[in-house]
């Protein structure tokens, strides 16, 4: 799968804890991937990513992790 480009947005959601100080409930990452065609291997790349992402699986025990992916299939334009 050629990935043309490739855009990432983390938004840490931050609460209050019992004490009233701040702290990070959850993560939510959104990355969008510009892809050149469509592939019966999409699902299973965004799988094997999320399985070896150093970040996520380094975090994931203390903070939650939520991983979205709405990739984006374009065709090339015939000149």
């Amino acid at each position: 799968i050629y990935v043309k480009s490739l855009t990432t947005e983390a938004v840490a959601v931050v609460v209050p804890n019992a004490e009233g100080n701040p702290r990070i409930k959850q993560i939510n990452v959104k990355i969008v991937p510009i892809l050149d065609k469509q592939s019966g291997n999409i699902a299973r790349c965004i799988a094997v990513f999320e399985n070896y992402c150093t970040v996520c699986q380094s975090i994931r025990p203390a903070i939650p992790v939520h991983v979205e992916v709405p990739y984006v299939v374009t065709q090339a334009q015939p000149a």
